[in-house]
């Protein structure tokens, strides 16, 4: 085998170098299969893996081929392409930009809190007018303090998840607030008909 020898690097030629050089640029990838390398016993500038390097690119893949425009082009269409969903599947505009009550989940906790509250003040002002000795009378203010009070919360609660609560009367007047509160908002109407019941429970006993 030939003593000097000289391969192509970035149209430069490079070299001379030995045998052992040569196969230490292969292991190294400077000198690839398609490199072309020269030596006085070849008669033209040949690539690597047609001489007697052949062996040591064995498993070497093949160089990538140069990308034309059209390629490029072909390419950035086909990671583009994507399929439009039809009118029918897009919510309407009015919809996505103000969702409605009816497709928001609503939480009602303060709601039934406020349907027993008549029943369970009762038994709070029957504990306090035996444990102080007044009369259960003397403390309608609490009536009204945990009905209005519970009314309050609940309204602010459903403006902080968005939740339009124009319409609604004011927390004073609890029974029609209930009642316009499960008309608008749902579920249905029988937190108004348990406050109602339970109203009538305290009136009786």
């Amino acid at each position: 085998m030939a003593d000097k020898w000289y391969y192509e690097a970035n149209r430069e030629k490079k070299g001379p170098i030995n045998e052992i050089t040569i196969k230490e640029l292969i292991s190294h990838g400077i000198i690839k299969s398609h490199t072309l390398l020269w030596s006085d016993e070849l008669p033209a500038w040949t690539k690597a893996s047609e001489t007697a390097f052949s062996p040591l690119f064995v498993c070497e893949p093949p160089p990538i081929p140069p990308i034309n425009k059209e390629t490029v082009i072909e390419q950035r269409a086909s990671h583009a392409s994507y399929v439009l969903p039809s009118p029918q599947m897009l919510p309407p505009a009015d919809s996505a930009r103000n969702p409605t009550t009816s497709t928001r989940k609503t939480d009602d906790t303060y709601l039934w809190l406020l349907a027993f509250t008549p029943l369970v003040v009762w038994y709070i002002n029957l504990v306090i007018s035996i444990e102080l000795g007044i009369s259960m009378g003397s403390l309608w203010f609490l009536y009204l303090i945990a009905n209005i009070s519970l009314s309050y919360v609940d309204q602010i609660h459903l403006k902080k998840s968005n939740h339009d609560t124009s319409g609604l009367f004011s927390a004073w007047v609890v029974p029609v607030y209930i009642f316009m509160r499960c008309q608008k908002l749902g579920p249905n109407f029988v937190p108004f008909a348990v406050w109602c019941i339970t109203f009538l429970m305290t009136l009786f006993k």
